[in-house]
């Protein structure tokens, strides 16, 4: 809690660029405290599955870049901190029916990863909204992926992931 507040407090300066190294990461930290504390999170996700709905193997794939133990670590973490999420029932997805049409890790994976996301939709553990692939207007989802953190005593907090590293995006203009 005191990490929003620090970061609630400093809205007023540029906004938090990291450094992805390989390794355990900050920003993963400050990832799973902001998931932790959040009111809602909303993740918008046009290009892969967003990480907390993801399976095992569809999250072994996507990291499939990463060398051998790392990948392992972080699939770890991805794990553990969606099954948090989940369990949390304030997660929103929006998801590119593109993407569910990509074969990442092939036929048994893809249907695997969409069993898993219409399993934790009928549950009523998250809510899942599907963007056509045919949109006729522009979306913010045509930027790119993002998550949006809202909290009850703190300003809302964006992430951006990029290749190299996070952006975590909180001033309030």
């Amino acid at each position: 809690h005191e990490e929003l507040l620090e970061l609630a407090r400093r809205a007023s300066e540029p906004n938090l660029i990291g450094n992805s190294r390989s390794g355990l990461h900050k920003h993963l930290l400050n990832l799973a405290e902001f998931e932790r504390v959040a009111d809602r999170i909303v993740h918008v996700a046009p290009l892969v599955i967003p990480g907390p709905l993801q399976t095992r193997q569809y999250a072994q794939h996507v990291m499939s870049a990463l060398d051998g133990e790392e990948r392992e670590i972080r699939v770890e973490l991805r794990m553990a901190r969606s099954s948090a999420v989940i369990s949390s029932r304030k997660f929103e997805a929006f998801i590119s029916e593109r993407v569910l049409d990509d074969d990442i890790g092939g036929p048994a994976v893809m249907s695997r990863q969409i069993r898993h996301i219409v399993s934790a939709a009928e549950a009523g553990d998250v809510i899942v909204r599907v963007l056509p692939a045919r949109l006729k207007q522009w979306t913010l989802a045509h930027n790119g992926s993002f998550v949006l953190f809202e909290f009850a005593k703190a300003a809302p907090i964006i992430h951006l992931e990029h290749y190299r590293g996070p952006a975590f995006l909180y001033d309030q203009k």
